[in-house]
């Protein structure tokens, strides 16, 4: 991450444009025709140099305005690497609708170094200026008895440069390998929130020797699952009637483990048991920290862009942690 470079995040309910499913962004320099194009459809942008307006991209999508809905809207400051970046929605790579580099296509030491002097009275850090924090906030529901709360603007120390990976490895496992291939977030490097729960669930298992229990915990679950008449099975009939209907597949338990701490919305360790098949809607966790250390099996996890509301939204991203992995 670029040091000392900062970003800012909107939320904002406006009256304007579209919102479409899926928005895709280039950088390219463009021909007239190129221009006349981004300039007539309003998909440019472009500033004024010398006196002269110059295109700085064209957007392959539409989608990249403000929108009728409520939204976050991000920008990221890259002061080390004289990078801009705008976005919606949670700050990833296929979030991300514009970018300019103010260094891309530079080879030269020499040029580089020029472009940083002439720019520098806008990437530095040295001067100093006050920022007034409102304390109001925006409110959204977001099904059930969950209210989500966001501040309006919010602020990051840091740039979005590019992902983290979704796999959680323990920081006293890493090696050089893992440290140069990026596939995946060190433990250390988690919230504070996120680190205590890591911290006290990653040497959870499911399966004991069978001579210590006497049988498998996972067979005894698989068992209580799809014998008519027995515990599990019962409750996942239960589910169907109360919340969805005939789709009995849309159904998972959720086992919660000891008492409410006082410090999260409900009891802070559940244990989730997804039957072969089944999932569950697009739904909003509240912004809240989790981890997910899967017991057993594997699990698909599809994740989607913020306050989505359609049921045709397409996944941003897609992975299937397996036994002992965490998320």
């Amino acid at each position: 991450m670029g040091c000392g470079s900062s970003l800012v995040m909107l939320v904002a309910d406006e009256q304007n444009i579209k919102n479409e499913s899926r928005q895709t962004t280039t950088n390219a320099s463009m021909n007239d025709a190129g221009k006349k194009s981004a300039m007539t459809s309003g998909d440019g942008l472009s500033t004024m140099k010398g006196g002269e307006e110059e295109e700085l991209t064209i957007l392959n999508g539409k989608g990249c305005g403000l929108e009728n809905r409520l939204i976050s809207y991000w920008y990221s400051y890259d002061r080390d690497n004289l990078v801009l970046k705008y976005g919606k929605g949670y700050r990833m790579e296929e979030t991300t609708f514009l970018t300019y580099d103010f260094l891309k296509n530079v080879s030269s030491s020499e040029d580089k170094e020029n472009i940083r002097k002439k720019l520098y009275p806008y990437f530095n850090a040295e001067e100093k200026r006050l920022i007034r924090m409102y304390e109001a906030m925006m409110n959204s529901l977001k099904g059930g008895d969950i209210t989500v709360t966001e501040q309006i603007v919010e602020f990051d120390k840091n740039p979005f440069i590019l992902n983290v990976s979704p796999l959680v490895l323990d920081s006293t496992k890493v090696n050089l390998f893992f440290l140069d291939e990026g596939n995946f977030t060190f433990s250390a490097s988690l919230s504070p929130a996120c680190r205590e729960l890591y911290e006290n669930v990653k040497g959870c298992h499911l399966n004991y020797p069978e001579e210590v229990t006497g049988f498998l915990l996972s067979n005894a679950i698989r068992y209580s699952i799809d014998t008519e008449g027995c515990l599990l099975n019962q409750k996942l009939k239960e589910k169907v009637q109360k919340f969805v209907g005939s789709n009995k597949e849309a159904t998972y338990l959720r086992i919660t483990l000891r008492s409410s701490l006082g410090k999260s919305p409900g009891i802070p360790y559940v244990l989730e048991i997804w039957p072969q098949g089944h999932y569950s809607p697009i739904h909003n966790h509240g912004n809240a920290n989790a981890v997910i250390k899967v017991l057993f099996g594997s699990i698909h996890i599809m994740i989607y862009n913020k306050q989505v509301s359609t049921p045709y939204a397409l996944p941003l991203k897609e992975f299937d942690p397996r036994e002992g992995d965490v998320t």
